[in-house]
């Protein structure tokens, strides 16, 4: 026996749930936008505080009208859910005032698996309250958040054509923002909105702007956060706000400095810390150099351990060997040490690094390290090393050579050679 779903009806694409469970189906044989959109608009007209309203697929055209459809206001609640973000569509109507639906004041909302097309098509006004989306759409504006000091938490989905943001504390995760211009539009709360400023956080969104400007400030008194979120813009500006606002953006967020226009930046690190003046100079690609250089965090150290503690050093070319791994590629070699454990009695010690590149071998010094007779190191030589600045650079696969050219009289034991490498 096959399994069918009760909670299909397969010809009326709206339902509205009642808490007790009850089922009240509309539009009956719909089969045109403005029909399916006449029984949204007659649900809405039957709904409860409290009530669900389920949509099939299909595009739902709302009627004309000088007043929304239905306004949810102070402690009443209502869910919309759809049959899909790409397959169900509500889609506003030409008229004065053509919202489907307004959520107003202390009202709580939850809205999911669906899309919004047209401005106001859906109005959070006012909101005191709480509005939730889970995989919502936004076509040419078709969610618009304005005024209020509520909430509004959004998840996954996506939006087209420019969305204005005016008002309230709204979190939003894992969305696609995309338009031309001005993707994203921010501006204050105009109640009172020194002391309640509208609060944008993004969190891993991504904000495009196929022509310029990913996100624009209109005004004063607004906040905006960007945790792990990428912007891109065709033009010249991915942020461009003119108007004092505070914008705080963290280490996993991708931009270009040079599109960030008119705005001051307050970088976060990956705890959402602001980032101290040193930590930017690092972070910083005009003096990043100087300041790593300052803390030795430029260097790295490449050491050989050519002969044993206790073992006689002998002449001989490859005496060692030093692969050159990628995280070393592009450093240049700045210094040399010869070390042994025993010094030698007579002459001296003497060390040349090779570096092997495409099978060929060149000298790395131009004069090699010495270690002279009773001495245990180079650095007191009286000939120091000098490395040949035109041999000096590694790359990605060289291998490095430690040749013994000469050993004193008496042999020294235990040969240690270091190199210190600097990006």
């Amino acid at each position: 026996m096959s399994e069918s779903r009760t909670d299909f009806v397969p010809l009326a694409p709206v339902r509205l749930v009642r808490p007790n469970g009850q089922v009240r189906s509309f539009g009956l044989g719909a089969a045109s936008d403005s029909a399916r959109g006449t029984a949204l608009v007659d649900a809405l007209e039957a709904w409860s505080s409290g009530d669900a309203i389920k949509l099939g697929p299909g595009t739902f055209e709302g009627q004309a009208s000088a007043s929304p459809t239905l306004t949810v206001t102070d402690g009443e609640s209502i869910v919309i859910r759809g049959a899909g973000i790409d397959r169900t569509i509500i889609k506003k109507a030409s008229g004065t005032n053509p919202s489907l639906l307004r959520i107003f004041g202390a009202a709580q909302a939850v809205l999911r698996d669906m899309s919004c097309q047209g401005s106001y098509a859906v109005i959070v006004d006012s909101l005191t309250g709480r509005v939730e989306t889970n995989n919502l759409g936004i076509i040419s504006s078709g969610f618009d958040i304005d005024n209020g000091t509520g909430e509004v938490v959004m998840r996954g989905g996506y939006s087209t054509g420019g969305w204005p943001v005016t008002g309230c504390i709204v979190d939003v995760y894992g969305m696609t923002i995309s338009h031309s211009v001005e993707t994203l539009s921010l501006a204050n709360n105009t109640t009172d909105p020194s002391s309640n400023p509208t609060r944008v956080r993004l969190h891993g969104c991504k904000v495009v702007a196929t022509s310029n400007t990913s996100i624009k400030f209109s005004s004063s008194d607004v906040e905006l956060d960007l945790y792990d979120c990428i912007l891109e813009s065709a033009g010249s500006e991915e942020i461009n706000d003119d108007n004092g606002n505070v914008i705080r953006i963290n280490a996993g967020t991708v931009y270009t400095a040079s599109k960030i226009v008119n705005s001051t930046i307050t970088r976060l690190n990956q705890y959402g810390i602001a980032i101290t003046a040193a930590g930017l100079a690092l972070l910083d690609d005009a003096n990043a150099a100087a300041q790593r250089a300052t803390l030795g965090a430029n260097k790295k150290v490449i050491q050989f351990q050519v002969f044993a503690p206790t073992a006689d050093v002998v002449t001989g070319d490859g005496a060692a060997y030093f692969h050159v791994p990628a995280a070393l590629n592009g450093g240049v070699i700045t210094a040399a040490h010869a070390a042994v454990i025993a010094p030698g009695i007579t002459g001296t010690t003497d060390v040349q690094i090779a570096n092997i590149r495409s099978g060929t071998p060149v000298d790395v010094l131009s004069t090699k390290l010495t270690i002279d007779s009773g001495e245990t190191g180079s650095d007191t030589a009286a000939a120091p090393a000098v490395i040949n600045a035109e041999n000096d650079d590694l790359a990605t696969n060289d291998r490095l050579r430690v040749d013994v050219d000469a050993v004193s009289t008496t042999a020294p034991t235990g040969l240690i050679v270091t190199l210190e490498v600097t990006f």
